[in-house]
């Protein structure tokens, strides 16, 4: 489990959830919300262009690396 930061990209709609690309310094990874984990008010509260704080854990789907938010308010809005 790990937690990294950075700026959200466009959201891609997945079968049951979302996922944002996440980036920072030049490097970037999908953010994956899944719908039964993230609550909605959370997801409803992302955008484009947000800094946000992640928490999950860490993988690779399709030779992209992602990070699956972990249950609850693991997505949290940067000031």
């Amino acid at each position: 489990v790990v937690t990294v930061q950075g700026t959200l990209g466009a959201p891609r709609p997945l079968g049951k959830g979302t996922a944002f690309p996440l980036s920072d310094n030049g490097a970037s990874l999908d953010l994956v919300l899944w719908d039964s984990i993230v609550p909605a008010d959370v997801q409803a509260s992302l955008q484009e262009g947000l800094k946000v704080s992640a928490t999950g854990t860490v993988g690779e789907y399709e030779g992209q690396l992602q990070i699956k938010a972990n249950p609850g308010t693991s997505v949290q809005v940067l000031p």
